[in-house]
């Protein structure tokens, strides 16, 4: 945990406070760091789309800085490290 001064309070940090949210991650880890990858939603062109990302915010400003896995087709691939097919949730 991390004293945030502002607040005046003990905080976990951000990916952490993230987790509390399960959906948010899948369970394949970043290919650079071994950080969980992240869900992250954005919208390009009008259209809604989904990446996934390292959940390290620093990381992510560095060194995992070329980790993006684009959806397509049911699958995520990335220009760098290639397809990566998620498991289907069994139900």
């Amino acid at each position: 945990m991390f004293w945030n001064a502002k607040a005046k309070r003990y905080e976990l940090p951000h990916a952490q406070r993230q987790a509390l949210n399960p959906e948010m991650f899948v369970d394949h880890p970043c290919p650079v760091c071994g950080a969980m990858l992240e869900r992250y939603a954005y919208t390009k062109d009008g259209q809604d789309k989904v990446m996934l990302r390292c959940s390290i915010l620093d990381n992510r400003r560095s060194k995992c800085k070329e980790v993006a896995y684009f959806q397509s087709r049911g699958e995520f691939w990335s220009p760098k490290f290639g397809t990566l097919k998620l498991l289907e949730p069994q139900i």
